[in-house]
């Protein structure tokens, strides 16, 4: 059933067949006149990741033409789905879709130039501060032992 659900969930979002779908069940019982009987139902939560923008849009844009927004027209889109474990799947709440948009630095992108630029900057000033530092103080150290007096023995 789980293998016919992403494939139902990638069809009807009209993503591509490597689309990284995830699946999460949760039991949800409910205890009716004093806990004398119980009624149990599983929650569905369907995950798919998308790398552009525009696949997020067109997956909107089809899970709303291809499922709806009522129980009724889901529990229709899963059953004419042609998955047989899926036809006698019955939904008992509206379907709803929430989107997170995530940004993620590419691992293999090149380095910014500013970012290179601003490195080398630095690195040009702490040279400059070292060779100025050195200069000076060899300078004072000159002049120093210039000072100095020397006398005969």
């Amino acid at each position: 059933m789980q293998t016919d659900l992403k494939n139902w969930y990638i069809t009807s979002a009209a993503l591509s067949t490597n689309t990284t779908v995830s699946i999460a069940f949760t039991t949800v019982t409910t205890g009716l006149r004093r806990m004398l009987s119980t009624a149990a139902a599983t929650e569905v939560e369907l995950t798919a990741q998308v790398a552009y923008y525009a696949d997020l849009a067109a997956a909107q844009s089809a899970i709303a033409t291809n499922v709806g927004n009522s129980r009724e027209s889901l529990t229709a889109s899963m059953a004419g789905s042609g998955f047989a474990s899926l036809s006698t799947v019955t939904v008992l709440s509206s379907p709803t879709v929430e989107v997170a948009t995530i940004s993620v630095v590419d691992p293999d992108a090149p380095l910014d130039a500013a970012a290179s630029g601003g490195t080398a900057v630095i690195i040009v000033v702490i040279v400059l501060l070292i060779v100025l530092l050195g200069g000076g103080g060899g300078f004072f150290m000159y002049k120093r032992s210039q000072s100095k007096k020397v006398f005969a023995a």
